[in-house]
Order: structure tokens, then C-alpha cells, then sequence
């Protein structure tokens, strides 16, 4: 188990995943998008790509997790405000 490879994924995600990301050229393509950047990143840090894919075989599937929540987050956010 690569704790790195864990920590650096959710970090990358909080700092650049939000209701306000946007995909292009459909959900999965996105999706794919989203964690090519995150392993190029992750490359670009020190943390070797296969550190990531140990522990997130389909990193594209925990991009959209990522993106539905915050989606789902920002939602509720705004409902609790119109109270």
C-alpha cells in the first residue's frame, strides 16, 4: 500500500477538483482527463505513476467519484443557504 500515492491523489483532488471543474468531450473522456493530469503531476513530484495506479487501479472512476461529490457538496451548500 502506497500511503504516498494515496495522500498525494486526495490532495491533487481537493486542490483541483470542484463543482466548477469542467469536462470536455463527454463524462469519461473528462474523467480520463482529469487523472492523466493527476499522474503527470504526480510524475512531476516524485511519486512514481505506479505508486498511484497500486492503490487507484481506475483513478478515471475516482475522478468522477471525486467530481460527483463535490457536485453533490456544492448542492447542499446552496439548498442550506436558501433556509
Amino acid at each position: 500500500m502506497s500511503e504516498r500515492g494515496v495522500a498525494f491523489i486526495e490532495r491533487w483532488i481537493a486542490e483541483n477538483v470542484s463543482s466548477e471543474t469542467s469536462i470536455e468531450g463527454g463524462a469519461q473522456a473528462g474523467f480520463e482527463q482529469l487523472a492523466k493530469d493527476a499522474l503527470r503531476a504526480a510524475r512531476s513530484s516524485g511519486v512514481p505513476e505506479m505508486e498511484i495506479l497500486e492503490e487507484f487501479p481506475d483513478l478515471p472512476s475516482r475522478m468522477a467519484e471525486a467530481l460527483l461529490g463535490s457536485a453533490d457538496n456544492e448542492l447542499r451548500r446552496q439548498l442550506d443557504n436558501e433556509d
